[in-house]
């Protein structure tokens, strides 16, 4: 469990406060009565309510009507928030129902308004165990209260083993030991009431041993019967089975014929397909031969697409000239309309001589245009004859290409036919093998139903005998169910009073085992709280190598020098001695987590550490501190400005007014 938040107001001097907790050493300093200690009072009331101890007065502020309390933690990977409420009525002071809640990653959970339940919700996420205080958990684990760190290690040894033990649990093996001697002189009384005179006991044992003989001979002749039974039972089912196997086989056949049948029809008109298919391979052959011989008498070097090319330049050379020759036939008609004036092609006076003289030009440029015109028009005549062969030649070769294509196509039909005519031939071969042996399975048929028919009979016998004995046995049982009725009530007292000596015997040699254990598992809690104080301690003084330190007997610890010479711990130094008293706390915190079944506590409180210190104590105290790494927080409330040192979050706690106000120190 980790602490997160605490949010408190009207409890104590505290009028409204919040702190906000991190991992890490957090430290709260401030003078006697400043309010230092509400706080975990109210980290502890929160978690345990009215358990803790902490009376409903004893954490109201004084003419307050109510006060809040809400504890934030982290627990297994969750996130829980804590609600507790007071309320004044009257002159008493009672839980507020309406301030009383848990809430599990900021959901509510459901539980009754009460303090019980929110108690045990709050249990059952720690995992504490029920038959177990929560609060003494808590401290033994997690909580260590004023003068307890150095307590342990100063007490007597007779003191200190009590205590230990208690906070082992080992006190609860005395108990039992203690009760168990009620419990054994009732069973006792008991047994003396069922030891009553038992009369008649053995005769009827005897004859109850008789009908039982008599009916185990009984039994032995049905279980050879009921052998015989399974055998032909077995012998019929096997019989049965190889029928139906044969007529299944008749069933075979006949279906094999059949499909023997439609093979055949499928093989003759697979054949038909194939002749077909040869003489569309042959007619195609003849037209391919044709087209290619058509093919051949065309002679032509250049492709359709220059063919066509060049039919399109000559059509825009014939299409030029005969714009030339319009634009010919436009400017003479226009000369020839201008009867004087000045001519629009050369700028000269017009006359009739001029006239003359450009009819003349324009008549041999017309006759070269002609000219012109009946080359292109021979040279289209040829391009066109040319294309119509070119195009005629590229229809041949489609016409190849779809026949070649058509022929390739048809010979593929005909070998997928071939080897599908293969198959059938070969399944045709084998079904002919199946349909003769149609006879031979029906012979075997007669055969095995005439077995099948005398086996029933035999099973049928056997069945007869079996119920006439299983009757006979039926009697005998109801004749011994008779006689055991007589011995019902003193076989009953009999096997009760045995009962009764046996557990009182049980119950003597377990109380003395249980003395006895008490110091088995006293052992086993010494050797592993000597292992935990010593991996503690060497974590506390991880740089120093001058002791070596141990448990005693008597839980007294003890250290050794390097060299094997005992060092009583009231002869080290103040910070070792603090050391020691951390690491034993710190182990036996471990341990008592361990018995209980719980997490290894991630909180460690102290509540007023150095009570009892002396200044060297108290100077060594902070560095012992930080030495502890596998407890990720620790909370300190102290008066000594020393342990300031230690702290990875400072906070005062001052009281002005009456109010208490925490204030983070930088």
């Amino acid at each position: 469990m980790i602490i997160k938040r605490l949010r408190i107001e009207n409890l104590r001097s505290h009028e409204k406060s919040e702190i906000e907790f991190n991992k890490g050493i957090t430290v709260f300093t401030g003078r006697t009565g400043s309010g230092k200690s509400s706080i975990l009072m109210a980290i502890e009331y929160a978690l345990f309510g009215s358990e803790s101890g902490i009376l409903n007065s004893m954490i109201m502020r004084r003419r307050s009507n109510s006060t809040l309390i809400i504890l934030e933690f982290e627990h297994m990977g969750k996130n829980y928030k804590v609600v507790r409420g007071l309320r004044r009525s009257g002159s008493s002071i009672q839980v507020d129902v309406n301030n009383l809640k848990i809430l599990e990653n900021d959901r509510p959970i459901n539980i009754l308004a009460r303090s019980t339940d929110l108690n045990e919700k709050i249990i059952q996420i720690l995992n504490y165990p029920k038959d177990v205080k929560p609060r003494d958990l808590f401290e033994i684990t997690s909580y260590t209260r004023q003068d307890e760190i150095r307590k342990i290690i100063e007490m007597k040894p007779q003191e200190r083993q009590v205590y230990i033990d208690r906070t082992l649990q080992l006190s609860k093996y005395q108990r039992t030991w203690e009760n168990m001697r009620d419990v054994i002189r009732k069973f006792e009384n008991m047994a003396e009431l069922k030891a009553v005179r038992i009369e008649n006991y053995d005769s009827l044992l005897k004859k109850i041993a008789e009908r039982e003989a008599e009916k185990d001979e009984k039994e032995k002749e049905i279980e050879i019967k009921k052998l015989e039974y399974e055998k032909a039972v077995n012998d019929y089912r096997l019989c049965h089975e190889e029928l139906i196997k044969l007529k299944e086989k008749v069933e075979e056949i006949i279906e094999n014929k059949q499909r023997y049948d439609a093979l055949n029809g499928k093989l003759v008109r697979i054949r038909d397909d194939i002749k077909n298919n040869e003489r569309n391979i042959l007619l195609l052959g003849d037209k391919i031969s044709k087209i290619n011989a058509e093919k051949d008498k065309i002679e032509i070097k250049e492709k359709l697409e220059e063919l066509q090319h060049k039919r399109g330049e000559l059509s825009s050379k014939r299409d030029f000239l005969l714009e030339e020759r319009e634009k010919i036939k436009r400017e003479v008609s226009r000369i020839m309309e201008i009867e004087e004036g000045e001519c629009p092609l050369c700028k000269q006076k017009v006359t009739k001589e001029h006239i003359k003289n450009l009819e003349k030009e324009y008549k041999q440029r017309m006759d070269e245009i002609k000219e012109k015109l009946d080359e292109v028009d021979e040279e289209v005549k040829l391009i066109l004859k040319k294309i119509e062969l070119a195009e005629k030649l590229q229809e041949f070769e489609r016409e190849l290409n779809k026949y070649n294509s058509l022929l390739n196509e048809k010979k593929e039909v005909v070998n997928e036919l071939i080897k599908e005519e293969n198959e059938i031939k070969k399944e045709l071969e084998k079904l002919g093998g199946e349909i003769k042996d149609y006879e031979l399975v029906k012979r075997a048929i007669d055969e095995k139903s005439k077995i099948e028919r005398e086996s029933h009979i035999f099973v049928v016998r056997l069945e007869s005998e079996i119920k006439h004995l299983e009757q006979e046995i039926a009697s005998l049982n109801e004749e011994i169910a008779e006689l055991k009725k007589e011995v019902f009530e003193i076989e009953k007292n009999r096997k009760e009073y045995e009962k009764l000596k046996n557990l009182i015997d049980v119950l003597v040699k377990l109380r003395e085992d249980i003395r006895n254990i008490r110091e088995i598992v006293r052992n086993k809690f010494l050797e592993d709280l000597r292992r935990e104080f010593q991996q503690k301690f060497e974590e506390i003084r991880r740089y120093d190598r001058e002791y070596i330190v141990d448990i005693k007997s008597d839980y007294e610890p003890v250290a050794y020098t390097s060299e094997g010479e005992e060092v009583p711990i009231q002869n080290l130094s103040g910070g070792e001695k603090t050391s020691v008293a951390l690491a034993y706390r710190l182990a036996l915190s471990n341990l008592a987590a361990q018995i209980s079944g719980v997490m290894q506590s991630e909180i460690l409180i102290l509540d007023e550490p150095t009570i009892g210190f002396d200044r060297e104590d108290i100077r060594a105290l902070p560095e012992a501190l930080r030495n502890i790494k596998t407890i990720p927080q620790i909370i300190i409330v102290t008066h000594e400005e020393e342990l300031k040192n230690a702290a990875d979050y400072k906070y005062e706690v001052k009281k002005e007014g009456g109010v208490s106000r925490i204030v983070e120190v930088t």
